[in-house]
């Protein structure tokens, strides 16, 4: 028999189940299907002033995204420091310690040209994930967001002066945190893809998940989530 596991980790020593949302972008033209993350003349990663804007936009909102990207108690074992998933929130091109990546697969193809957000996990619902991450990074555009400088440095090798100095912050740590981030950053989504009630809805529910796991060990978590 062939066992399919799909929590997002079953122990903090465990392989992780790592689910990226990679975007095509989501932002093109009506004429020609232009990318609009695509910029041939910019020597880092060929992206377009507009593509690092998004990218504000989605670190700016990390701490509230990741309430709706890793949903589940068992999402925060994870997103643990010095394993695969990241949990720093920062940018580069190659960076497998920052959240979000701007693969350069293959130099002058405007095609390849993506950005890749990595909180999310396999529990999280799509349709509430890529509407949440989407709107983050149309947020950003649309206040033009600086997303900083990309970080080249593997992140958990570094000091905490260092991460201070280069301005990276982790992301919440459980998923009361996430929450608490989300009840405090919503405005971008109730702008557009969230309703209030639904908002709401998803914030009691998920406050009773959290009430009803605590304390609870392993066991608990297998049966919640085997078949999330």
């Amino acid at each position: 028999m062939d066992w399919v596991r799909v929590e997002p980790k079953t122990s903090a020593m465990s392989p992780t189940t790592d689910r990226k949302k990679v975007f095509n972008p989501p932002v093109q033209s009506i004429i020609g299907r232009r990318n609009h993350f695509y910029d041939s003349d910019d020597p880092y990663a060929e992206l377009t002033q507009d593509g690092r804007y998004f990218i504000g936009g989605i670190l700016e909102h990390a701490s509230s995204l990741s309430a709706v990207v890793a949903p589940t108690i068992n999402s925060y074992q994870r997103l643990i420091p010095g394993f695969e998933a990241p949990v720093y929130v920062a940018w580069a091109k190659g960076n497998r310690s920052a959240i979000l990546r701007v693969p350069v697969v293959e130099r002058n193809n405007a095609k390849s040209k993506r950005i890749e957000f990595r909180a999310p996990d396999p529990s999280a619902n799509p349709y509430l994930a890529l509407s949440a991450i989407v709107v983050a990074g149309i947020d950003g555009i649309s206040k033009k967001t600086d997303c900083g400088d990309p970080v080249n440095e593997n992140v958990y090798s570094v000091s905490e002066s260092r991460k201070k100095a280069l301005g990276i912050r982790p992301l919440p740590s459980t998923l009361e945190q996430g929450l608490s981030a989300l009840k405090s950053d919503c405005s971008y989504l109730l702008k557009s893809c969230f309703t209030s009630e639904l908002l709401q809805s998803y914030l009691t529910l998920k406050g009773k998940e959290i009430k009803e796991g605590m304390g609870k060990g392993r066991s608990w978590q297998i049966r919640q989530y085997y078949d999330v």
